[in-house]
């Protein structure tokens, strides 16, 4: 029977080297500031989407360009003046709740970056960022996959969960 190795048994020269002969060596812990621009970034992003979100609540039906909207609704499924209006309300409703959903998982996912913990739910924010439009030619999706590119990039700068800082130090 093979006695356990103690940590005190082991040659400083042999630690770092493999089985099959390699060496291994620990990863730098590198710090940067990749968390932090993309955590601000997602943070941007997600209250763009928000502003996104009321600007669909309140927008003017009255609008001679949403009114050609109304139109072309009315052609394309033989509804009557009210019914196309309320159908386009009732939407931008939907795409509004949906775009305001989208945007607190965004800056959720922000704010577990900057904190530098979490990094599943800082992922997903940045996925879900993808997602909103924001008020400028897609502004939040730029944001949000840039910062969901530096979020990957520095996955190991997260801070490792309590549960495995505690099981260390017994």
């Amino acid at each position: 029977m093979q006695a356990e190795k103690k940590y005190n048994d082991v040659n400083p020269l042999q630690e770092n080297i493999q089985d099959n002969g390699y060496k291994i060596f620990p990863e730098a812990n590198i710090k940067t500031n990749r968390l932090k621009i993309g955590g601000i970034l997602l943070i941007f992003a997600g209250m763009l989407a928000i502003f996104n979100g009321i600007f669909l609540f309140t927008l003017n039906l009255s609008d001679p360009s949403i009114t050609a909207l109304i139109q072309t609704f009315e052609q394309m499924q033989g509804q009557t003046h009210q019914q196309a209006l309320e159908l386009l309300q009732t939407s931008l409703i939907i795409c509004g709740i949906v775009e305001w959903v989208l945007a607190i998982f965004t800056i959720l996912g922000g704010i577990a970056a900057l904190k530098k913990k979490m990094k599943n739910i800082a992922l997903i924010g940045g996925f879900l960022g993808v997602f909103t439009i924001g008020p400028i030619f897609f502004i939040s999706t730029i944001l949000s996959i840039i910062a969901l590119a530096l979020i990957m990039t520095s996955k190991n700068e997260f801070q490792e969960s309590i549960s495995e800082e505690n099981s260390f130090e017994k």
